[in-house]
C-alpha cells in the first residue's frame, strides 16, 4: 500500500501545485487586461492643448523634443491630450502632433 499512497500524494501534489500556478498566471493575465482596456478603449477622446495646459516643468522637455524632431525636417500642428486615458489613470499625458516632408501628420511624445 505504501508505493501507492506515494503516488497517490505525488499527483495531489503535482495537481495543487499546477492548478494555483495557472490560477495565478490567469489572475494577472486578467489584471492586465483590465488595465489595457481601461487604459486604451476602441474610442479616446483626443482634444487639442495649448502650451499652457502641459503640466509644471515638463513643458522645457517638451520644447526640447520640439527642437530635436523640428530638426529632422518636420513641422510642429499642435499639442494634444487622450481625455481618455487622463480619466482614467488621473494623469495628463500630452503628446505633440508634426507634420513630415510630404504633409501628412505624425504623433510624437
Amino acid at each position: 500500500m505504501l508505493p501507492f499512497e506515494i503516488a497517490i500524494f505525488a499527483v495531489a501534489a503535482l495537481f495543487i501545485y499546477f492548478y494555483f500556478s495557472v490560477w495565478r498566471i490567469r489572475g494577472a493575465a486578467r489584471r492586465i487586461l483590465e488595465n489595457v482596456r481601461k487604459n486604451f478603449p476602441r474610442e479616446c477622446n483626443i482634444r487639442v492643448i495649448g502650451t499652457e495646459s502641459i503640466p509644471g516643468d515638463t513643458a522645457e522637455n517638451y520644447a526640447e523634443a520640439r527642437t530635436a524632431v523640428e530638426g529632422l525636417g518636420f513641422k510642429f500642428v499642435c499639442f494634444a491630450e487622450d481625455e481618455t486615458f487622463t480619466r482614467a489613470n488621473g494623469i495628463m499625458v500630452p503628446f505633440q502632433y508634426f507634420r513630415d516632408e510630404d504633409e501628412a501628420v505624425r504623433r510624437g511624445l
